[in-house]
């Protein structure tokens, strides 16, 4: 997962754009359509999201040099696409609940758009914490799984708990779609649940054997929805 924290330090981009465009007057009026204090509270969003920005890299930085060095097998951290989707959600977000903590402070709070605000953050957020990362250890003693960037959850298990690689063949809007997970009695939930999906048979089974060789174990597969 490359710069976790870009998008945070786009967002504010965003938002600092939002501000300019905000102090610029309406057509045929003469003042600006948002007041100084608006501005200089969505500007101060803005700041908030870069230092938040900087905080996610060091996390993911510190983490990495916890980590156990290994060979990774799937992550489910939000890709570039869901990231760019991500972005205006986070300016939008982030621009409101600071105008509405201004409003608060001065004991005037006026509508929804706060709460609106803080909806949109806490999406963002829960994206990047449902987030998982799986990986075998270097000696392949262990496979191990990672939830979350700030606040995370790591779990492993021995690599002999992995009884199979399970490939699954299922219909989605009418299209063939395969996942992988691993499977095994002994392994604990976020191991078994945490899946990859891919989008063509020829995919999945290359990378399915590419797991079964860096854990020694077979290849299952199973169709669904037929």
């Amino acid at each position: 997962m490359a710069f976790p924290g870009a998008p945070y330090v786009v967002s504010a981009a965003l938002i600092v754009a939002i501000a300019w465009v905000a102090g610029r007057p309406l057509r045929g009026e003469s003042t600006a359509g948002v007041g100084v204090g608006s501005r200089r509270a969505i500007l101060m969003g803005a700041t908030v999201l870069v230092v938040f920005g900087g905080l996610v890299e060091w996390r993911v930085a510190e983490l990495a040099a916890r980590d156990p060095l290994g060979e990774e097998l799937l992550s489910t951290f939000p890709g570039l696409l869901s990231w760019l989707l991500m972005v205006p959600l986070l300016a939008v977000g982030a621009a409101l609940s600071a105008v509405s903590a201004r409003q608060l402070l001065r004991g005037r709070v006026r509508g929804g758009a706060g709460w609106i605000g803080v909806a949109a953050l806490l999406v963002v957020l829960g994206l990047q914490e449902a987030g998982r990362r799986v990986w075998v250890a270097a000696d392949s003693s262990r496979v191990h799984v990672r939830s979350g960037l700030l606040l995370p959850r790591e779990l492993s298990s021995p690599v002999g708990d992995v009884e199979s690689v399970l490939l699954v063949e299922s219909l989605s809007h009418g299209n063939p779609a395969f996942t992988l997970s691993l499977a095994g009695e002994r392994l604990p939930g976020a191991l078994g649940t945490t899946q990859a999906r891919y989008g063509t048979a020829e995919a999945a089974r290359a990378e399915a054997s590419r797991w079964a060789a860096l854990l020694g174990c077979r290849v299952r597969e199973e169709k669904i929805g037929e």
